[in-house]
């Protein structure tokens, strides 16, 4: 959007101008570019001759005055005659990036340029662009033409159609220096209410006797500045006071309007547009009189109820069209315009009559008029919004240190009325402020024009950092051991999953996932298939069943070839095995593992995850069956468990004293949970560490099985002798035999 420096000083004092971009830039309102209108070598200039080039047929040769000199320039426009007054670029000017400099044009000197609006950056014209009558030869062009103005070009947030405007930023603006906002002048005249049914706000008003012709000078300036084409008085008014006030309006011819207007739904109907495009209208909002329809609403008028030349009586409209009806007849008719761009993001409901008394104002000093009368004046009351904040929770959310005082000052420069109930402030949201509707919104307001820079940055209280650490540990320890992250949707098929979508979008999402292996064996099945010769994935991620839990996924499958020793080989249940006890090590996670009996998995090639006696998951190879189903011809390998805070660090003495480490092997029932055995058998303070390293079993060991272990003897008070060592080792057979029946493999 652009404003004008020189329209926004009407409405409020701007102290420093060079500091006003940053100013807007810091209360929310970017600026993209600037473009500032003066050129001391642009400058207004007579044409005093103007002959055909002698060399060229398409070309002029004129003598232009510019004051101090006059100028041979050549010329290819030709809109211009003698007496024209014209600007002039001079030598040493730079139009569209082009330097002008004395030049040979065909054989014909030429020491300058007369510019189009185009060339100065304004809206495209053809031809050159001639001033009127009571510019001063020699001034400077711009001078003449803006006042040596100067144009910021906004972002504007699709949420702020209150600041669509130039008294909409003055608004801004003065709340972040605390001014007074300057009000235009108004007419005080009066109207009739009569009743209308339609659309939330439709007011019109029949103007008679009216005078049209151009525009003052001043006008067309603003216009042109703003990138805004002059028509005629009136529906310049009309756009002018848009761009002022930030509420579009539309003007009809009343002689060409039959019966009454009225809001409706089009119904197959056709319309040609002011911008003489036909357009075909069905269930688009229109407005309409008893024939035909008039105006799409909120974008553009019809052609033959237009304002000309030939007009005498104008019906002026002020509305409130609803933003989501302008917005979908605008994407579909593929067009937008000033006044559609301003009613898709929402207007001020309660500035009517502003809006039509500064028309009715400028209308009277630009045209005069014989009579006015209000014949439509229809109004849907809305609720006064009211938001209520704490000042600790403001200033806790921002992470800030804001008075009382200071937040009742910033909210009574933005219109918000804020009444004090002891710590809480109550704000009543004005009208034109849409986007205001929570505690949230508030806080940001007072934020903005106090300052984010002026917010001293404190370090905030989280209890969530070491769950991110912990987040950050787990995955890339994963990763570590060559795996890749997988993030799987939480929908499945219905077999896979228990709590059922009501409204599913097709069967393959109709459950919420209970458990990650469907997900991650799909991922295995896809990757394989598709020529994979192995594959590591893990993923991260929410199962919902009785409640929602966080679950750690691992699938291995095919060969491993990073082993520089005996070349490529089959991954295996004992890759994953060792996966899980490094990870145990790692986030320091205290597991016990047992036998496990789900129907998914190889009864002989898998565990279930224990820690404090509770199943917290499970790995294993997938049963065959399980597989073939899904179409893997590899056997698959994977882990479900809960993610697990990370554990203590617990912190124990260092023995002085050497340690000796032993293997036993013994033979255990076939059906012995020989984990847990192992455990409870080296379970003496003396012994530190134990672990599984081996087990075998075959058909001769008659339902047996052969377990070896090695465990860690040390004291931490004397070098062990063997005699004490050999008490030990025999301590751990002794309880081997007597609790589980375990012998000594020979």
């Amino acid at each position: 959007m652009k404003i004008s420096l020189n329209l926004l000083k009407k409405f409020v004092e701007v102290k420093e101008e060079s500091l006003l971009p940053g100013v807007l830039t810091m209360i929310g309102h970017e600026v993209e570019s600037i473009q500032v209108f003066k050129d001391e070598k642009l400058l207004v200039g007579k044409v005093v001759s103007l002959e055909k080039h002698p060399n060229a047929d398409k070309l002029t040769y004129c003598k232009v005055d510019v004051g101090r000199e006059v100028l041979d320039i050549v010329c290819g426009a030709t809109n211009h005659k003698e007496g024209d007054k014209v600007v002039v670029a001079t030598e040493g000017t730079v139009v569209k990036g082009m330097k002008i400099k004395r030049c040979k044009i065909r054989g014909v000197e030429s020491r300058g340029m007369m510019c189009s609006s185009e060339e100065l950056g304004l809206e495209p014209s053809e031809g050159i662009m001639i001033l009127g009558s009571d510019a001063k030869i020699g001034d400077q062009a711009f001078n003449y033409m803006f006042d040596n103005d100067t144009v910021y070009h906004l972002s504007i947030t699709p949420n702020r159609s209150d600041v669509l405007s130039h008294l909409g930023i003055a608004r801004e603006v003065a709340a972040y220096y605390g001014g007074r906002l300057q009000h235009v002048k108004e007419d005080d005249s009066q109207f009739v209410n009569l009743g209308f049914e339609g659309c939330n706000l439709f007011r019109a008003i029949e103007i008679k006797g009216v005078n049209i012709k151009d525009s003052p000078v001043w006008l067309k300036k603003y216009l042109s500045i703003l990138g805004i084409k002059s028509v005629n008085n009136l529906v310049d008014i009309s756009n002018f006071v848009m761009v002022e006030l930030g509420h579009p309006t539309h003007m009809y011819d009343s002689d060409t309007i039959s019966g009454n207007l009225s809001v409706r739904y089009a119904k197959n109907e056709q319309m040609m547009g002011l911008d003489v495009e036909e357009y075909e209208l069905s269930g688009d909002l229109v407005v309409s009189d008893d024939e035909r329809c008039v105006a799409i609403a909120g974008i553009i008028g019809s052609q033959d109820t237009g304002v000309t030349s030939q007009t005498k009586n104008v019906i002026l409209e002020i509305a409130h069209f609803d933003p989501d009806r302008v917005r979908r007849t605008s994407k579909k008719l593929n067009l937008s315009t000033e006044a559609s761009y301003r009613f898709e993001r929402g207007i001020d409901l309660e500035d009517s009559e502003r809006v039509l008394n500064r028309i009715v104002s400028l209308i009277k000093e630009l045209s005069g008029f014989d009579s006015t009368e209000e014949i439509i004046n229809h109004k849907i009351e809305e609720e006064q919004r009211v938001v209520e904040i704490s000042i600790q929770e403001m200033n806790d959310f921002l992470g800030s240190n804001i008075s009382l005082e200071e937040t009742v000052k910033i909210l009574n420069d933005l219109e918000f009325n804020p009444q004090v109930e002891g710590k809480r402030v109550k704000s009543y949201v004005p009208s034109f402020r849409l986007d205001v509707n929570r505690e949230v919104d508030i806080y940001e307001e007072v934020a903005r024009i106090y300052g984010y820079n002026n917010i001293e940055p404190v370090l905030p209280y989280t209890q969530n950092v070491l769950k991110e650490i912990k987040d950050d540990k787990l995955r890339n320890s994963l990763r570590g051991f060559g795996l890749n992250e997988v993030v799987n949707y939480s929908f499945v098929p219905k077999g896979y999953g228990s709590p059922e979508i009501m409204n599913p979008i097709n069967e393959e999402f109709a459950v919420m996932r209970d458990s990650l292996m469907f997900s991650l064996l799909k991922n295995v099945a896809f990757n394989l298939n598709n020529g994979l010769k192995h594959l590591k994935i893990f993923e991260i991620g929410k199962v919902y069943g009785a409640t929602e839990k966080e679950k750690l996924g691992v699938a291995l499958s095919g060969t491993e070839d990073n082993d520089l020793y005996k070349g490529k080989r089959e991954i295996d249940f004992y890759d994953l095995k060792g996966m899980v006890d490094s990870l145990s090590k790692v986030m320091r996670w205290n597991l016990s593992y047992r036998n496990c009996d789900m129907e998914e998995l190889h009864p002989g090639r898998s565990l279930f995850i224990e820690q404090d006696g509770k199943v917290i998951g499970f790995f294993g190879e997938i049963h065959p069956d399980v597989t073939k189903k899904l179409s893997i011809k590899k056997r698959v390998y994977l882990l479900e468990m809960d993610v697990l805070k990370q554990g203590s660090i617990i912190l124990n003495e260092i023995s002085k004293y050497p340690y000796v480490e032993r293997d036993l092997c013994l033979l255990f029932d076939h059906n012995a949970d020989v984990g847990s055995a192992v455990s409870d058998i080296c379970s003496d303070n003396i012994i530190t560490e134990s672990e599984i390293v081996d087990i075998y079993q075959n058909e001769r060991m008659e339902g047996r099985k052969s377990v070896a272990f090695r465990f860690r003897i040390q004291s931490f008070e004397k070098t062990l002798s063997d005699t004490e060592i050999e008490s030990v080792v025999k301590g751990i057979l002794d309880k081997a035999k007597e609790r589980y029946g375990a012998e000594l493999r020979l």
